[in-house]
């Protein structure tokens, strides 16, 4: 799959992503009436629906962020088209592959890996060694 570099075909892309993540919708974190009763019929049921609700949670915590990068990304479009596809930090253009992946990306891989290793944030990356 090739990005688009015309800024048309992004927009549209961009636009299209989107939609479908504000299709989808919030998944509910609440816990249900049941969960919420006092008498509790089966202790599996509650450490299940906790993990649940992290899962849901997480997973609308990363709809969110997404749907903000692609606002940013349709911003940076429209301000400056010629720079579509550009990374932030190095102004090189970002990996065709990196691009067709996440069209909505900032940073070229090398300034994005950078960023994180100076964050002391773990990477999107994960070993099981991280969990020791």
């Amino acid at each position: 799959m090739v990005p688009p570099r015309d800024p048309n075909e992004a927009h549209a892309l961009l636009t299209r992503h989107r939609e479908d993540l504000l299709a989808q919708g919030d998944i509910d974190v609440r816990p249900t009436d049941k969960e919420m009763a006092t008498e509790k019929v089966d202790d599996d049921a509650s450490p299940l629906s906790e993990m649940q609700q992290v899962i849901a949670s997480r997973r609308n915590k990363e709809r969110t962020a997404t749907l903000r990068a692609i606002d940013r990304a349709l911003a940076r479009l429209h301000e400056d088209p010629e720079m579509y596809g550009h990374c932030l930090q190095c102004e090189e253009p970002i990996a065709d592959r990196r691009l067709a992946l996440l069209p909505w990306a900032e940073r070229c891989i090398r300034c994005q890996e950078g960023g994180e290793a100076a964050s002391g944030r773990p990477g999107p990356r994960r070993h099981l060694t991280d969990y020791e």
